[in-house]
């Protein structure tokens, strides 16, 4: 679907001068972006020239909708937009929410009106663009890396992790980022 829904460039110079574009704005999130999307390049089939379907929502049942106001992946906006264009749908908003997949990580206010829909087709009651808020849950606990007991117990030989790499990484550091290890 990513790769008809739309034409995409079959030039790779073209890519490479486009992400560098958005990596200057945006470096955490471009370059993961393109390699998800690069095999459209190469996709057997040709996407629609005439740009991306409309969605009416016309003959769907109703349909519930999740966005998160802080999702970098899939933004706020985008989530009204669906919302509008699928009328009988409902939207519940995380607000505050940063994660891409919100649902089933301990928040009973999006799980438990997911679970409901599932079970039975039960939807939030509000009426309007946002059918229900919720609040986010807690901001996940940090992980830090840890070198492993055999690591530390090789000393200081060639390739062996030394002392003063024992010390946990933060979750910023360029090589907990990575998995490069010293």
């Amino acid at each position: 679907m990513q790769c008809t829904e739309n034409a995409w460039p079959r030039d790779w110079e073209y890519w490479k001068k486009d992400q560098a574009k958005v990596d200057a704005v945006a470096p955490f999130y471009t370059y993961n972006n393109m390699w998800y999307n690069a095999a459209c390049m190469f996709w057997p089939y040709e996407g629609n020239r005439a740009g991306r379907l409309k969605i009416t929502g016309k003959g769907l049942p109703p349909v519930l909708l999740f966005q998160a106001t802080e999702d970098a992946a899939t933004p706020y906006e985008g989530g009204l937009a669906m919302r509008d264009a699928l009328p009988n749908a409902k939207l519940v908003v995380q607000n505050g929410g940063s994660f891409h997949e919100i649902l089933f990580h301990g928040n009973a206010c999006l799980d438990d009106t997911f679970t409901a829909y599932l079970r039975d087709g039960s939807l939030p009651a509000g009426k309007g663009r946002i059918a229900k808020t919720c609040e986010p849950g807690a901001e996940p606990t940090p992980v830090y890396v840890t070198p492993p007991p055999a690591a530390k117990a090789a000393g200081a030989g060639a390739g062996a992790v030394g002392a003063a790499d024992a010390a946990p990484l933060s979750p910023t550091d360029p090589e907990a980022v990575h998995g490069v290890r010293r």
